[in-house]
């Protein structure tokens, strides 16, 4: 395992530091630290598991299919599945947001919104056709924003997307529905943005009732701006729309004036205020399993090269040895022969083996690309931008080669030339270094004034509560992690947790042989302003080859006192873990399903897990809508699901994380004994006769229940000072008296 770093490079590793050092702001108004964690408090050692997944592992070998996989799960019940509706199966769903009884689930085809009042049944109220890309989903009271991203999207809703390069019909940017009658949603604004809405974080300003906000993560190209006048994509000019996010200011009482206020460049260097101020991390390149087998493709590969080749005279005997001996050179290296009959070809003249020099044509090796996508490769300049890296290209190329023997003033001689003509263009240089641009996500938490950027190429901690500006705090990065995804805080907001979407969620990045801090999530805590990695936390059961799994969205599961979350891992399924001691995560519950394909790989599992009042629902991408509810365990109790059952909600963006808060309850006042019990924070008699006391006050009413209950959290008062667990007795204590007070 390697710890969390800034870089290898000197030079970044100063930056860095420099980040750091301005991100820190003094002063008594200053967000220079947070509430210390309960591992900080002198909490007793929870390092140890709990529980331990049964063994052999139940997730290893489950059966393929696309609604009849074989399915797997651990301290967990499953309430329902529904499968997609007509119209969105087949079509990726994304993700969730909630509001009252329903679930709203996003899909590239539109959004469905399911009332779940009976989770054993869901049932569908509306079935939106609005095609984008990913359709991210969020709720504010009676609004819903939908983002779209990818050119593809109209502003009607349409189907046939806009063919031209600047259209006055294409939306990249976020729709805004009234939903004030749920069964009828009703499309009243969109706002467009320079980069499209890959995601979306919806703010709720605590000092600022009248707007909600919302900040715009794009990861597209940007606009040509015919297409949308502001949008500029020149690098060289401050104003450029790259490096920044967008933050949208919609109005309550009048949606439909919905705006951009803002474009907070959160990756500039504080000291030259330069855009660009953030250099991408060196990644770590492909997984050992696939360098290896890449490896083993091209010596099986060069050893047919070296076999008798076939003619036009070869017998159906040499023919025959041929693919004998392809056969069995394929066993020998430990790869599939497939490749080799025909070198992939599918004409009728290659539907034989091929050996010898002809046939290492069809191999490439795992992940080689190739084939442009920007707009002037296709075809003449027919935007502004497309113009301006014409013409660069051409005076680039009036410059002249370097050879080899050009000598070391040469090249800096011609690196200057083609800077030069960059900046007068207005392009990317060549040879400028790869700095972050966009963010993939944002999770802001309102209530302690932060926000996590999970931002491609680094983990950012964002101060918000100036919310149309935020600034960047500190900047992390790590040559573990191929892609910062999402994050998410501890209740407290003194620990971030971040994953790494290695691959994108389309590799299988699960098997056993990948390594287990890759496609993980990493643990931080927040001591003054600044992230410090704590460990790593990876899905422990090993998927297939042909299984897209890696980490991707989840929320934490209000269980008071503890810190434990549900997350999908695509086909991995769904994880539950805690990570109250941040060096110490470890899996508590769990389900699987086998792949959707036992014969190739296609793309699903679970986009989103949340936990919304009680219960834990997915979206799961190619099969539609799973609901769940936790079991007792020797790790969660009764007693803790039922307190965690209290938290209630009206809506939720998990990406707005919202802050717990539990009601007095009989329920939480047992959750927390039973954690002292099986920490050991109390004795056993002293358990006792505290269950003893709060049973005996339930069964009483009136002011004899609250004098039973003001006696019991005196006495309870009276055990923190003997106890292994302090913190955890005064929690327990607060909790009767609060009790005692609503009775």
């Amino acid at each position: 395992m390697f710890a969390v770093r800034t870089t290898p490079y000197a030079a970044l590793c100063s930056l860095l530091a420099s980040i750091a050092a301005a991100g820190c702001m003094g002063g008594s108004g200053s967000q220079t630290s947070t509430s210390a964690s309960p591992m900080q408090q002198g909490m007793p050692d929870m390092s140890a598991p709990l529980v331990t997944a049964p063994s052999p592992d139940p997730r290893v070998g489950l059966k393929a299919g696309l609604q009849d996989a074989g399915e797997a799960i651990w301290n967990l019940r499953k309430v329902s599945h529904t499968p997609s509706p007509q119209g969105f199966a087949g079509i990726t769903n994304s993700d969730l947001a909630f509001s009252g009884t329903n679930v709203i689930q996003g899909n590239y085809n539109g959004f469905q919104i399911w009332d779940v009042s009976n989770p054993m049944a869901p049932r569908l109220r509306d079935a939106m056709i609005c095609p984008a890309s990913q359709s991210d989903v969020s709720v504010y009271k009676n609004l819903l924003f939908v983002s779209a991203e990818a050119p593809t999207a109209r502003l009607d809703c349409g189907a046939q997307a806009p063919r031209e390069v600047v259209s006055r019909d294409r939306i990249r940017g976020l729709r805004i529905f009234d939903i004030t009658d749920i069964d009828h949603p009703r499309y009243i604004a969109n706002v467009q943005t320079c980069r499209g809405s890959h995601t979306h974080t919806v703010v709720d300003d605590p000092k600022d009732k009248d707007n909600v906000y919302v900040y715009i993560s794009g990861t597209s190209g940007i606009r040509p701006s015919e297409e949308l006048a502001r949008c500029n994509d020149n690098p060289w000019d401050p104003n450029n729309s790259n490096f920044r996010i967008e933050v949208i200011k919609i109005p309550l009482a009048h949606p439909e004036q919905a705006a951009v206020v803002s474009s907070p460049a959160i990756f500039a260097d504080p000291t030259t205020g330069a855009a660009n101020g953030l250099v991408y991390q060196q990644g770590h390149g492909a997984s050992p399993m696939d360098t290896a087998a890449n490896r083993r493709q091209a010596e099986f590969t060069a050893a047919r090269e070296k076999l008798p080749a076939l003619t036009a005279s070869s017998t159906a005997a040499d023919t025959a040895r041929c693919q004998a001996s392809i056969d069995s050179l394929a066993k020998a290296f430990g790869v599939s022969a497939t490749g080799g009959r025909g070198g992939g070809g599918r004409g009728r003249g290659n539907a034989g083996p091929q050996c010898g020099p002809a046939a290492g044509g069809g191999f490439r090796v795992a992940g080689a690309a190739g084939g442009g996508r920007g707009r002037g490769n296709a075809g003449p300049p027919v935007t502004k931008e497309d113009s301006a890296r014409v013409n660069f290209e051409k005076d680039v190329t009036s410059l002249g080669a370097l050879t080899t023997t050009s000598s070391k003033s040469d090249s800096a001689s011609y690196r200057s030339q083609v800077d030069a003509l960059a900046k007068k263009y207005g392009v990317a240089s060549p040879f400028a270094p790869r700095t972050l641009t966009q963010c993939h996500d944002i999770t802001v938490y309102p209530s302690v004034g932060l926000a996590g950027g999970a931002c491609a190429g680094m983990g950012l901690l964002l101060d918000i509560r100036d919310t149309p500006h935020p600034a960047r705090l500190n900047a992390v990065a790590d040559s573990n992690f191929s892609f910062w995804h999402s994050a998410t805080f501890s209740n407290d907001g003194s620990m971030v947790l971040f994953s790494d979407e290695w691959g994108g969620g389309g590799a299988a990045y699960c098997r056993a042989g990948d390594p287990r801090n890759w496609g993980a999530d990493a643990i931080f805590r927040i001591i003054d302003g600044k992230m410090v990695f704590q460990n790593y936390y990876k899905l422990p059961a090993p998927q297939t080859a042909l299984e897209n799994c890696v980490a991707h969205n989840g929320s934490l599961i209000p269980i008071p006192g503890r810190t434990i979350m549900v997350q999908a891992w695509y086909q991995g399924g769904l994880s539950i873990f805690e990570w109250t001691d941040p060096r110490h995560p470890h899996e508590i519950a769990f389900f699987d399903r086998g792949p959707n394909d036992s014969t190739r790989m296609v793309g699903g599992g679970f986009w989103s897990v949340y936990w919304y009042n009680g219960r834990i629902i997915g979206s799961e991408m190619q099969r539609g809508l799973d609901i769940f509810e936790l079991t007792p365990s020797a790790a969660i109790s009764q007693n803790e699901i039922d307190a965690a059952k209290t938290v209630h909600m009206d809506f939720l963006n998990v990406q707005d994380q919202p802050k717990f808060v539990w009601p007095a309850s009989f329920a939480l006042s047992r959750a927390y004994t039973d954690q002292l019990e099986r920490w050991k924070g109390l004795s056993a008699d002293r358990v006792t006769a505290v269950r003893g006391g709060l049973s005996s006050a339930e069964r009483a009413t009136g002011a004899a229940r609250r004098d039973a209950l003001n006696t019991l959290a005196g006495q309870v008062r009276g055990y923190a000072s003997g106890s292994s667990d302090p913190q955890r007795v005064e929690w327990l204590a607060n909790s009767i008296s609060d009790l005692a007070k609503a009775n």
